[in-house]
């Protein structure tokens, strides 16, 4: 598959993505893609302190500034670092008078973003990206209630809502929060998907099956399951664990890895540079997500979903959600009902080797475009062309 080549902008359009954490995949993706479709880019985002080589060389393609210093779920500091935030963007060396777009990932950022636009008059145009719905906004209490309400005051003020899974538009942001703002769906799709090889090639065998798990280490239930199937079946499985494991679960995190020796980290990695490497070691990828079960984590369709899909690895996901709908339809895995333990526990005692090739073979011949971006990028030019002009 090869990107198609956009024709260059008359007087370029200008595109400022405004990021939670300067080390976010999505938010490198989202920047290489409007690079890449003729725009002109630029950044704003906060420095989660996940500190890389690799993620300063690619933001010094783009010119930007970081924010200053952000930690996941602490929303009091958050509260501060985000006016702190709203003051530097009121001047025009962090926001330029004449943007026609800011892209926002994520609530905190969109809130300031209006409020910028607002305090500066300026007449550019402002996107939310939606690619989850977080567990705080989803409370029944006031805390939660308040930020819903922030939230629909956002939306009414935003001229396009991107979200990444559709049951976060009909379950949520149409559902719950009245959204009417124009909508975009955007798939967690890998991009660029060019010069990566399709087909990963077929790993050496070994007496274990390998399971990777790569991406945002934060789900301690998939943590726990790891260690007793990793404890059930010493022998037959190996989990390969590669990302960033988030604050909450480290305690956890470190305690599964310790105490599991069939259960190994790797430490961070580029995305997507290293992708085709990593799916080619492994033969199954864990595609659990039971953060936020019944909500966030039913409607989410998660990155793994694409990037196993490409390269040809079975999926292992939860039944009744978004996740499940989506491997079940393509063939691309296995769904698991509830109790999952018992359902992983009963699904390693009786799975063949042969079982998985077949379902590996299945998948690699899979259209590529169902699980990557290029295909998609004429349509994307030009609704933001036309959300610019």
């Amino acid at each position: 598959m090869t990107t198609p080549k956009p024709q260059p902008l008359q007087n370029r359009a200008s595109i400022l993505v405004f990021s939670h954490d300067l080390h976010d995949a999505r938010f490198h993706k989202r920047m290489r893609m409007f690079s890449d479709l003729g725009f002109s880019v630029r950044w704003l985002a906060f420095d989660r302190e996940r500190k890389t080589d690799l993620v300063n060389k690619f933001l010094q393609q783009f010119p930007g500034h970081a924010l200053g210093k952000s930690q996941d779920a602490q929303y009091g500091k958050r509260a501060v670092a985000l006016a702190s935030a709203l003051g530097k963007l009121l001047r025009g060396r962090f926001l330029p008078g004449d943007l026609d777009i800011i892209y926002c990932i994520n609530l905190d950022n969109l809130l300031v973003a209006i409020l910028a636009r607002t305090l500066r008059r300026m007449k550019c145009r402002i996107v939310y990206e939606v690619a989850d719905i977080q567990p705080v906004l989803l409370r029944q209490d006031k805390t939660g209630r308040a930020l819903r309400a922030l939230e629909r005051w956002c939306l009414k003020r935003t001229d396009l809502v991107v979200y990444t899974s559709e049951h976060f538009m009909s379950q949520f942001l149409r559902e719950e929060q009245h959204c009417q703002a124009p909508s975009l769906l955007l798939e967690n799709k890998i991009y660029p998907a060019a010069g990566l090889a399709r087909r990963a090639p077929v790993r050496q065998e070994t007496p274990r099956l390998v399971i990777g798990f790569f991406g945002q280490l934060r789900c301690r239930r998939s943590l726990e399951m790891m260690r007793r199937l990793a404890a059930s079946f010493p022998d037959r499985l190996q989990f390969d664990l590669r990302g960033y494991p988030n604050h909450e679960v480290r305690e956890v995190f470190e305690a599964v890895i310790a105490d599991s020796p069939n259960v190994t980290y790797g430490g961070p990695y580029r995305n997507p540079d290293d992708l085709a490497r990593l799916y080619a070691s492994v033969d199954l990828c864990w595609g659990f997500d039971l953060c936020s079960p019944g909500l966030n984590s039913k409607w989410c369709l998660t990155n793994r979903l694409y990037e196993a899909g490409y390269f040809g690895v079975p999926i292992l996901v939860e039944d009744n959600t978004a996740g499940g709908e989506y491997v079940r339809r393509l063939g691309s895995g296995w769904v698991f009902p509830h109790p999952l333990e018992e359902s992983l526990e009963a699904f390693f005692s009786q799975v063949s080797d042969a079982e998985i090739r077949a379902r590996q073979a299945h998948t690699a011949q899979l259209d590529a475009s169902v699980f990557a971006l290029d295909a998609d990028l004429a349509a994307l030019r030009e609704t933001f062309l036309q959300l610019a002009s």
